[in-house]
């Protein structure tokens, strides 16, 4: 887990065989502080939920965004859960960013599986 930025790439998703995501993800505490030169290294982007936001880019992290899901509540959920969504079209293989961003001071989260809902094929 990269704490200065908690984006992950998911190489050649193959998006014209695909409908959803869903991913699995761990919540873990900031229990640690930054120096004023670390702080400056930490990629802070932009939330607009509450409790954060996953948000799924396609190609780069400042790619087009296929898809954006609240995280649920910390006080109400386990440390492990798991969220859904359907993913904007594509045709061609390519690469996603998942992208945690939670609130300021709020807890990291890290990825554990990325699963993909298959088209219907007729």
């Amino acid at each position: 887990m990269n704490i200065y930025d908690g984006c992950w790439l998911y190489r050649a998703a193959p998006l014209g065989q695909i409908r959803g995501i869903t991913v699995s993800l761990g919540r873990l505490p900031r229990n640690f502080a930054l120096r004023q030169p670390q702080r400056q290294m930490v990629a802070w982007r932009y939330n607009p939920t509450h409790f954060g936001t996953l948000m799924v880019h396609a190609r780069t992290c400042d790619g087009p965004a296929l898809a954006m899901v609240p995280l649920p509540d910390p006080a109400t959920t386990p440390n492990q859960f798991i969220l859904t969504a359907p993913l904007a079209g594509g045709t061609t293989d390519t690469d996603l960013c998942l992208i945690v961003a939670p609130p300021v001071g709020g807890p990291l989260y890290g990825v554990d599986t990325v699963r993909f809902t298959l088209k219907d094929i007729r």
